[in-house]
């Protein structure tokens, strides 16, 4: 399955492309992204099975420039214009977060302070998922 690392720090995807090589038989990144820009041109060069999406990632949550509540709600909309197969498994470092990812569209969440196992299940999940969808 290809998948897309999407977070605004660069050691958190070193240590997600780290997890998901150790798993290549599944899993293969096929592009990093480090805001909301460079995640939609990667989107639009090769749409992934699954989007690792950092939900503190700039652009997408509404914030002091876009304070637009709506805003989280319309950016997932976008991505799944651009990939509407594409299984978005949202990261979050803060768990209150968690209801407003899954309220805005994300099939699945996972805290960033969970254990490398629940990240990698929750991504079968929606593998499973993708696949039942295609």
């Amino acid at each position: 399955m290809h998948v897309v690392l999407a977070d605004h720090r660069s050691e958190i995807r070193s240590a997600l492309r780290l997890l998901l090589e150790q798993q290549a038989d599944a899993w293969e990144v096929q592009g990093e992204a480090s805001d909301l820009f460079e995640l939609a041109v990667c989107l639009k060069k090769s749409c992934p099975d699954i989007l690792l999406l950092d939900w503190e990632l700039p652009g997408i949550c509404a914030d002091r420039w876009n304070p637009d509540p709506d805003r989280p709600t319309s950016m997932i909309k976008k991505l799944r214009e651009i990939c509407p197969q594409m299984r978005i498994v949202a990261l979050s470092s803060q768990p209150e977060e968690c209801r407003m990812a899954l309220q805005a569209g994300a099939d699945e969440i996972v805290c960033k302070t969970d254990p490398p196992e629940i990240l990698l299940d929750k991504m079968k999940i929606s593998s499973s998922a993708h696949f039942q969808s295609t």
